[in-house]
């Protein structure tokens, strides 16, 4: 399959508590992901930074598809943790990310919160950033690019 080119890099905060993106990513190639105020644009590059405890960059994913409706992410529901997180997001459109890469255990090690810090994040990812110049050029470091 073919993906649109990227022109934007964002770190997207995932918290296992609430949405299982690692068993999600295991079944299936593509997933989908709530829509914000945040314009994240067809084809952006979309990272996942995985809460604590991994706090690190877990996924790399392209977004394929925007303006979803609610009812387009059934396949998915039995990733996300309880009826609430489900339940306070049946207002928003969804949008669809394709899995380009899974970190490696190694890789995520290198993509730690210390790390990303070191390369110009403020702080954990708390929400959706644009990702900053220093913490893409690690990126494509840990990806041999």
């Amino acid at each position: 399959m073919t993906h649109p080119t990227s022109s934007t890099e964002w770190s997207v905060h995932s918290n296992a508590k609430t949405y299982d993106s690692e068993s999600a990513f295991r079944d299936h190639d593509d997933i989908l992901w709530t829509e914000t105020h945040v314009k994240i644009r067809l084809g952006d590059t979309v990272y996942l930074y995985g809460a604590a405890p991994r706090s690190a960059i877990t996924h790399e994913c392209v977004v394929l598809e925007r303006g979803l409706p609610f009812e387009r992410a059934a396949e998915y529901r039995r990733y996300w943790r309880g009826e609430d997180p489900v339940t306070e997001r049946r207002g928003r459109t969804w949008m669809r990310f394709s899995l380009v890469h899974t970190f490696t255990p190694g890789e995520r090690a290198r993509l730690s919160i210390a790390h990303l810090k070191v390369a110009g994040l403020k702080a954990a990812p708390q929400g959706r950033i644009h990702l900053p110049p220093g913490v893409a050029a690690l990126v494509r470091d840990v990806r041999g690019e």
